[in-house]
């Protein structure tokens, strides 16, 4: 399983609002994580994020992967429904502050992205 953030924007305060768009509805997930029905797995607080990936719009619901770099992300901040919260609900937006190496590329990526391209963030691994 693989946890994956859609990056939207960045907020005035240094924050990225994101979307938590992790599927694997083949695999059960780990204990920490709650799976919901549709195979979606919220994303708890001290994920590690490791590779920022670009994928472009090919057409309805299909995407092709563009390019990935590495990164070293931690998720130190979760901001959802204007509270503090440990987990990035599963299919849900939220505001987020990421600490670590590759900062200025995810902030370089998401300045420099055009329609139909889409930043994410994705941690291979599940642990925190």
């Amino acid at each position: 399983m693989r946890f994956k953030l859609l990056l939207d924007r960045i907020l005035d305060d240094g924050r990225f609002v994101v979307i938590n768009s992790s599927t694997d509805g083949n695999s059960p997930g780990p204990e920490h994580s709650a799976l919901v029905l549709s195979g979606a797995f919220n994303i708890p607080l001290g994920t590690r994020f490791t590779e920022l990936v670009l994928k472009r719009s090919v057409g309805a619901n299909d995407f092709v992967q563009f390019k990935g770099e590495r990164v070293s992300l931690k998720l130190t901040e979760i901001e959802f429904f204007r509270a503090k919260t440990d987990t990035v609900p599963a299919g849900h937006n939220a505001a987020v502050r990421l600490e670590g190496k590759g900062m200025e590329l995810v902030c370089q990526q998401l300045a420099a992205k055009s329609n139909g391209f889409h930043v994410y963030l994705v941690a291979n691994d599940t642990e925190t």
